[in-house]
């Protein structure tokens, strides 16, 4: 049996991996400062409906998920969150 963390990072490269055949390109996987994973893209072209369409789908498998939008570059992101096993009371 997988331990939480593995579970995560195996999610994670799942959404890394759909992500990549998306873009032609690997996006990071990274952990955060709250101990979830966060897989990132940065957007180098405005995605057309089908594709951001995709993309939704993608990142939906991710525990929470977002776009950062700033002047001079994009990035969109999700988080897999390490799912603990609820104590046995």
């Amino acid at each position: 049996m997988a331990s939480p963390r593995e579970d995560a990072k195996a999610r994670a490269r799942e959404i890394a991996k759909a992500l990549h055949m998306l873009y032609g390109r690997p996006p990071s996987i990274t952990w955060t400062e709250e101990g979830h994973l966060r897989v990132s893209l940065r957007l180098t072209e405005q995605p057309d409906e089908a594709l951001t369409m995709a993309t939704l789908r993608v990142m939906e498998q991710g525990d929470r998920y977002g776009h950062i939008n700033r002047l001079d570059w994009q990035a969109i992101w999700t988080d897999v969150h390490v799912k603990m096993p609820e104590e046995k009371q």
